[in-house]
């Protein structure tokens, strides 16, 4: 892939997915799946021109990141590119770029601040391909 701040489209899948193990007791909230996949089916379908992100809101403990990763799991296949990050502190989201940096080949000893700057270029280039993310926060 490269070390420079260049581009680097997905030619090979990228799952990023630490501690999002599949609850094989999943049930319900077939609705909010049913929601969501229609919120983002023109995405899903190709069409860039409709929305692309949805915000998965409530209070605590109701089944938020437990319906994102259900819906990441239903639809693993058609995603080339999966990041589930983890963001209830400054510094594990930190951890998790310089993480991501190695793995897509970008210097990392340049410090964290670089590599977070690589890695959300990449992101922001990712626009056309087809990708799902999930930053999972306390608050």
């Amino acid at each position: 892939m490269g070390t420079s701040s260049g581009f680097h489209s997905p030619t090979r899948a990228l799952r990023f997915i630490q501690n999002s193990v599949r609850n094989d007791r999943f049930f319900g909230r077939e609705d909010v799946l049913d929601d969501l996949l229609q919120l983002l089916s023109d995405r899903l379908s190709g069409d860039d021109r409709r929305l692309s992100s949805v915000v998965v809101h409530g209070l605590g403990g109701c089944g938020k990141s437990s319906v994102a990763r259900e819906f990441m799991y239903r639809h693993f296949d058609y995603y080339p590119v999966i990041l589930w990050l983890h963001a209830d502190t400054p510094e594990k989201l930190e951890t998790q770029f310089v993480q991501i940096a190695r793995t897509l080949g970008f210097a990392t000893d340049t410090g964290i601040n670089r590599s977070r700057e690589e890695v959300l270029q990449w992101i922001t280039n990712l626009g056309k391909y087809k990708h799902y993310e999930f930053i999972n926060s306390a608050n």
